[in-house]
């Protein structure tokens, strides 16, 4: 159940709060959520006698709800306050005086509150530090962001599996050496690493035809491959002991080998060549990071609006 509580005092006050607004911030509606960094709440000065606030979404329907949840509206943002499904509209985002926060009510996020406002806090960020791609790397990923948006959290296999994806991460095109009116464009899927060995456990006896799937998995459709992915990926989370770690990688690979081919590769332009890799949390490392991009199906935004992987599917 969610506290609340009079302000007394600003240290009360973490980005993420929710308040009910008093006289002078009644115009911003009845509740508002404060975005400002929980640094920018509490330290008070001459100049730092202001923070920016969102005001809270009214009577959302469910398709806010649903994407705000899952993230594909970044803008409206999901405030984990225990048994409310507030969320603050970053679009109408506004700056106000500290002082007028004073003696309103704040929710509190209650015995969860470090992590959930930790979720919060990123969301935030987020919405603001999207990288905003151009045009062309727009369009080659328009096919697999359209099937993204129609899939997750609506128990349909390519969505099922996209939800257990950590991110999907790429490296801008760079000239090739030896042809430099050419470019590749590198990708990473990332999973987490309990889903996802590492590929040097990997059983080297494994095939197919002893993953038990044969006669029931088409290897060249993504429904079918997604769905028996999903199924091994359920199973692994309910008994680790008794999962098939390298059958389950095997299927991870050739998941990210079809969205590649199926989703991405038609349409790249015939100057651009694209790598992908399947990795989990921990090969993925600081320096790939630091030249990298998230791909952000969720929020794919533009300034204006042959395949090969380092694992083998046999």
């Amino acid at each position: 159940m969610a506290e609340r509580e009079t302000i007394t005092e600003l240290s009360s006050l973490r980005q993420g709060d929710v308040i009910t607004t008093g006289d002078e911030l009644k115009h911003l509606g009845p509740e508002i959520a404060i975005v400002s960094q929980t640094c920018d709440i509490v330290n008070v000065g001459s100049r730092k006698t202001h923070i920016t606030v969102a005001p809270i979404l009214q009577n959302p329907d469910g398709s806010q709800l649903a994407d705000a949840r899952r993230g594909w509206s970044p803008l409206l943002v999901h405030l984990e306050v225990p048994e409310h499904e507030y969320i603050a509209d970053l679009q109408y985002v506004t700056a106000i005086r500290k002082d007028y926060l004073i003696n309103g009510t704040v929710k509190l996020l209650g015995s969860s509150a470090e992590a959930a406002k930790r979720r919060v806090s990123a969301r935030i960020g987020r919405a603001y530090a999207r990288y905003a791609f151009e045009d062309e790397i727009v369009d080659i990923f328009s096919n697999l962001r359209r099937r993204a948006t129609t899939a997750v959290g609506k128990g349909r296999p390519l969505g099922d599996v996209l939800s257990k994806v950590s991110d999907i991460r790429i490296a801008l095109p760079t000239p090739l050496q030896h042809d430099p009116n050419e470019s590749l464009l590198k990708l990473w899927f990332i999973a987490d690493p309990k889903t996802l060995q590492d590929q040097d456990l990997a059983d080297p006896n494994w095939t197919w035809a002893s993953s038990g799937l044969e006669g029931t998995l088409d290897k060249n459709d993504l429904t079918s491959i997604s769905v028996c992915l999903f199924e091994r990926l359920v199973q692994h989370e309910e008994d680790p002991e008794k999962s098939d770690a390298t059958t389950l990688m095997h299927l991870w690979n050739l998941w990210a080998q079809q969205v590649t081919s199926e989703l991405i590769h038609p349409n790249m332009p015939e100057t651009m060549q694209l790598e992908f890799e399947l990795v989990n949390e921990n090969e993925f490392t600081y320096s790939d990071f630091r030249l990298t991009e998230s791909l952000d199906l969720e929020g794919l935004s533009s300034p204006t609006a042959t395949v090969k992987s380092s694992r083998s599917a046999n």
